[in-house]
């Protein structure tokens, strides 16, 4: 079985460090996937799911906030803003934080940097409500 070492780290914390059979993140140009010797890589990541595949075939997911994510000689890092499992993730605040972000973005006077700023919480806290099992 192939697999490769990945370790997903926030500016708090290491999230994850160990081998993989493969993870999905969320990419600018859309959802990759990489598996064991994979080519190198260097991507920008945005705000979204990221499932991953651990050595003895469990799936695991977690909302992942903005970063990048580097894949060289059988090993990936992820770095990103955030990462929170299933169980770590405060519903309240999260539907909370949706409502006042798609609130913003119905605001005319928004400036289209911020506009942008606002669809990346908004996709934060999507995949946040997401993983928590609440669409």
């Amino acid at each position: 079985m192939n697999t490769f070492h990945m370790e997903i780290v926030t500016p708090t914390e290491v999230k994850f460090a160990g081998q993989l059979r493969q993870v999905v993140v969320s990419g600018v140009m859309g959802q990759m996937g990489i598996l064991a010797q994979h080519a190198p890589l260097l991507a920008m990541l945005q705000p979204g799911l990221m499932a991953y595949t651990d050595a003895d075939g469990k799936v695991n997911r977690l909302a992942a906030g903005s970063g990048f994510v580097q894949v060289a000689e059988n090993r990936a890092v992820c770095l990103v803003d955030f990462a929170e499992r299933p169980e770590e993730v405060d519903l309240d605040r999260a539907k909370k934080n949706l409502d006042e972000v798609q609130k913003k973005l119905q605001d005319l006077a928004v400036t289209s940097a911020d506009r942008e700023a606002l669809r990346d919480e908004l996709k934060a806290a999507l995949a946040r409500l997401d993983i928590a099992g609440h669409k």
